[in-house]
């Protein structure tokens, strides 16, 4: 995050970033770990994160009664898709929209997911439960 210095060795938040402590940051730490960063046009409640390795562009509003993510991809000069979603929606699916939204490759994505959850993969568990025969 990104800090003002406020005396000797002290920091204290920009408040054009995100603080941590609202109801959207467990996604803005994520994102932070992802390598998206908080455009400096960003406005205290509403901050607009992006990554020079992706294509996705993610606006998180954290304003009381007024708390969403805002995900929006580009896939060619004129098209783009988006997502969008309030706070109330449980961590763990926000999670898996992030990385359909982030991942162009949908086994990649669900995988990358599943990881981050802390569950097996597809793939492992298809190792784990193999189908009959």
């Amino acid at each position: 995050m990104r800090g003002v210095v406020d005396g000797p060795g002290a920091t204290r938040p920009d408040p054009k970033h995100h603080t941590g402590r609202g109801l959207l940051a467990r996604l803005e730490a994520e994102l932070a770990e992802l390598g998206f960063e908080p455009s400096p046009d960003s406005r205290p409640g509403h901050t607009v994160y992006t990554s020079t390795d992706s294509q996705a562009l993610i606006i998180v509003t954290d304003e009381p009664g007024r708390a969403r993510v805002q995900v929006s991809v580009r896939f060619g000069p004129d098209a783009a898709w988006g997502l969008d979603w309030t706070a109330r929606m449980p961590n763990v699916k926000q999670l898996i929209a992030r990385y359909l939204a982030l991942n162009d490759d949908p086994v990649a994505a669900i995988d990358a997911a599943a990881a981050a959850i802390g569950t097996d993969t597809p793939t492992e568990a298809i190792r784990h439960y193999p189908a009959a025969d």
